[in-house]
């Protein structure tokens, strides 16, 4: 077995409660951003520009169409896997990162509110990316912690995407 110092106990997720749950949050957190981009402030925006209904829920259902998809990937995420990395940190560091760089493409490209094929892409891409990202975080979560702390973390994981998607929200509608 092997001994950890007392100081570095603390910077592992199964043994530190403080750093399991912030993790949790934070991840959580960062799930907002797409979901209230292109879910509440990029419909307001083009429909406030003169977009149709139609253009509207073109974006939108491109967009929730990978949250349909989810169940699928759990199979991905237990079948492939890079083990020096453990099962699920790959999964969920390649997620992060394409929710990064949808969300930037989307920053560099600036589409208009017409230009629907481009935004529903971009949609798609990063909501893609945050289901992977919450199957991972979820298999992760069951894996580094107690049963009895399973409840109040869904609540704070829960919460903490609410406040994501808010914020976003906010943001985009300032």
């Amino acid at each position: 077995m092997v001994r950890i110092p007392a100081q570095h106990s603390a910077l592992i997720l199964t043994q530190s409660k403080a750093l399991r749950l912030t993790t949790l949050v934070l991840f959580y957190f960062t799930q907002g951003f797409p979901i209230g981009l292109f879910f509440y402030a990029i419909p307001t925006w083009m429909a406030a520009n003169g977009a149709g209904t139609a253009e509207i829920a073109t974006v939108v259902s491109l967009g929730s169409m990978p949250w349909s998809l989810k169940f699928v990937n759990g199979f991905f995420i237990d079948r492939y896997t890079f083990l020096p990395m453990g099962r699920r940190r790959v999964w969920i560091i390649g997620a992060q990162s394409l929710i990064v760089v949808a969300l930037l493409a989307g920053a560099l490209l600036s589409p208009a509110h017409t230009d629907i094929l481009l935004l529903s892409v971009i949609g798609f891409c990063a909501n893609a990316a945050v289901t992977f990202q919450d199957v991972g975080i979820d298999s992760l979560a069951l894996d580094i912690m107690p049963e009895d702390e399973r409840a109040k973390a869904g609540g704070i994981m829960g919460g903490a995407q609410i406040v994501g998607i808010s914020a976003t929200t906010a943001a985009g509608g300032y």
